[in-house]
């Protein structure tokens, strides 16, 4: 059984799709949930560009790593978006600044770009990205770009940056209100539907969607300057990973134990280092699970499957070896590699905040010590990350049902952003909105180990 689990394994990390070819990309007309150009536009997607005949490989990847509209060369002012696909928020920005672009343009022409940094590492390594999204303003004639906040618009645009007077963006804005299209309303991937709340089937797509995300965090970070707390929270995290996630992921197993015996900081230099440890994910994707048909995504559903599997993986390891892990440092390690490693802006500010303000009792449940008969007290660290994974599900769903203008969602809307649902689980919940832990934890288990 678990020779099969780790060829299943395998496969899933080299398995070829032309799916996921395309995939990674926001800006690129999705034809496949019926959006055409107009439906992006104005906004302009990095897309590799082809080698010309005779071009020298060296040239070829000097212009690939540099284009022209991050270039002291560009003559004209520009806004560059820099993003990952399988960022959360990174989607729901989408149609905002969809709707920043077409709305400037109605008052100056001013080209808006877009860089998926997955696909092109170097060139936001380059310009220090160190979270998505990423909006930077570049003056004509500049390489060197400011950063803009999430939330500006396009007046703040229009009359900080290109000088245009305030009486004249008032007035333009005004007249052509209702000729520019508003993004959150046509966007194909934002559907006014009831959700269902994630089933996870007993089949093996939980391991290789979390194994996957183990894989692809480490190959994201290649991006970030590396320096010695980096190195330290890394290795921490390598160190709880082999520890905690069960026989059936041997693939991780085996790749950490490489990790482990490299000179880190030297590795983590280039993406070119890294991937000799790790196995080519070009052309891997997601289970339906998880990128939930949005082309690029699962990696955030991924690592969240894997954070769950390591809290349960704790109570086995400490149930089985002398070695064991006080929870608080198992948590300690999750929050230090999500603050270090995890890029999404919004997704880790929050998650950091939760952990920080020690919201649902992490610092009393939470122990520093270890005793031989604390199976209890070990089973509320995979209970208190399901506790804060809910929470985080709840204020996603309160989000997006306000972006598409929605009444704020009744006691059973929100108990259905909830996991596990009442149907997956009719034992988990008690009349009232509560549960019962053991039945939460027994459920977890199954699922996660």
């Amino acid at each position: 059984m678990t020779n099969n689990i780790a060829l299943f394994l395998l496969f899933y990390f080299i398995k070829g799709s032309l799916a996921a070819h395309k995939a990674g990309y926001l800006y690129r007309p999705d034809t496949s949930k019926g959006e055409k150009p107009s439906d992006v536009s104005p906004v302009i997607d990095y897309v590799q560009p082809e080698k010309r005949i005779g071009e020298k490989q060296k040239d070829y990847q000097e212009r690939v790593s540099h284009p022209l509209f991050l270039s002291k060369e560009e003559t004209e002012d520009r806004i560059v978006e820099f993003y990952a696909a399988w960022c959360g928020h990174c989607q729901h920005y989408k149609p905002k600044y969809i709707q920043i672009a077409r709305e400037v343009n109605q008052v100056r022409h001013l080209t808006f770009h877009a860089v998926p940094c997955p696909i092109h590492g170097q060139i936001c390594k380059d310009q220090n990205v160190k979270g998505y999204p990423t909006v930077k303003f570049f003056p004509a004639g500049s390489d060197k770009g400011v950063d803009l906040k999430h939330n500006i618009d396009a007046r703040s645009i229009l009359m900080d940056y290109l000088d245009v007077d305030d009486n004249e963006v008032a007035s333009k804005l005004a007249a052509d209100k209702g000729k520019v299209r508003d993004a959150r309303y046509y966007y194909k991937g934002k559907t006014a539907t009831k959700q269902k709340t994630l089933h996870y089937s007993s089949d093996n797509s939980v391991f290789g969607d979390a194994a996957l995300s183990f894989a692809y965090g480490l190959k994201s970070s290649a991006t970030i300057p590396f320096d010695a707390s980096r190195s330290k929270v890394l290795l921490r995290w390598l160190d709880l990973v082999i520890k905690s996630v069960p026989l059936e992921m041997s693939n991780v197993k085996d790749h950490v134990k490489i990790l482990m015996t490299v000179d880190i900081d030297k590795t983590f230099q280039s993406e070119a280092n890294l991937l000799q440890y790790l196995p080519d994910m070009s052309q891997v994707g997601w289970s339906r699970n998880c990128a939930k048909g949005v082309s690029g995504s699962g990696y955030t559903c991924g690592l969240w499957e894997l954070f769950h599997i390591i809290t349960i993986g704790v109570v086995e390891w400490n149930l089985l070896s002398s070695d064991r892990i006080a929870t608080a440092d198992a948590a300690d390690v999750i929050r230090d590699y999500v603050e270090y490693f995890f890029m999404c802006d919004d997704c880790r500010k929050n998650f950091l905040t939760i952990y920080d303000a020690c919201q649902f009792q992490r610092c009393e449940r939470l122990t520093s010590g270890v005793s031989d008969d604390a199976v209890d007290s070990w089973k509320q660290l995979p209970l208190w990350l399901w506790e804060t994974h809910n929470d985080v599900n709840v204020r996603l769903s309160a989000e997006e049902r306000k972006d598409q203008g929605l009444t704020k969602a009744s006691p059973e809307e929100l108990q259905m952003a909830r996991w596990p649902s009442i149907e997956d689980c009719p034992s988990c919940w008690l009349e009232g909105g509560g549960w019962d832990e053991d039945e939460i934890y027994n459920f977890l288990h199954l699922h996660y180990w």
